[in-house]
């Protein structure tokens, strides 16, 4: 156990880059560009004074190339979306990993395997793997300095018709903004 810093530090924003094969923009240049002294593609922090709070904004470079829903059947593309904002689950395809109890994984597993018959297996997957994470992390809600993110690998991508098609991504990046807030309450971005 580390020492207690009186610090917590926590997840403010999460937005969340799926790139298939084909896509306009590759995983690649979305890596380089992060990297780069003039990024285009990369989401910049926005904060709102009034409110004290802090958000990934998404640059219209990359929303053209990357739109917020995919509203065609195209397993070639790639979108982004919001998981998380102002500290609250923003995607119902994500889960905050809070502990060993595996409720939180139960419940992700089964919703991206899907019920029938293999729902008892699919919760007691994410059951046991929540459950291994936690004890290997520490991860507790009484420890609000370790947390963990449940982010689903796919995408449901809209079909004519209302069909809507389900994939994995072939690659997935994440941007995250951290908070860090003191014992006597002042916030940090």
């Amino acid at each position: 156990g580390g020492q207690d810093t009186g610090l917590e530090v926590f997840f403010q924003d999460v937005l969340v880059v799926q790139v298939n094969p084909g896509s306009e923009l590759d995983a690649r240049t979305l890596l380089d560009d992060a990297a780069a002294d003039n990024p285009v593609y990369l989401p910049t922090v926005r904060y709102d004074p009034a409110t004290r709070e802090a958000r990934l904004e998404v640059p219209q470079k990359l929303t053209k190339q990357c739109p917020e829903e995919a509203r065609t059947l195209s397993f070639f593309g790639c979108v982004h979306k919001h998981v998380l904002a102002n500290r609250a689950i923003v995607d119902t395809e994500a889960a905050y990993l809070v502990g060993s109890q595996g409720i939180a994984g139960q419940d992700f597993v089964e919703a991206m395997l899907g019920g029938g018959t293999a729902a008892a297996a699919a919760r007691e997957l994410g059951r046991s793997f929540e459950s291994y994470l936690a004890d290997e992390q520490g991860l507790t809600e009484a420890n609000p300095r370790k947390a963990g993110l449940w982010l689903n690998p796919g995408h449901k991508w809209g079909a004519r018709g209302g069909n809507d098609q389900y994939s994995l991504s072939q690659h997935v990046i994440v941007y995250v903004l951290f908070g860090v807030k003191s014992a006597s309450g002042g916030a940090r971005r």
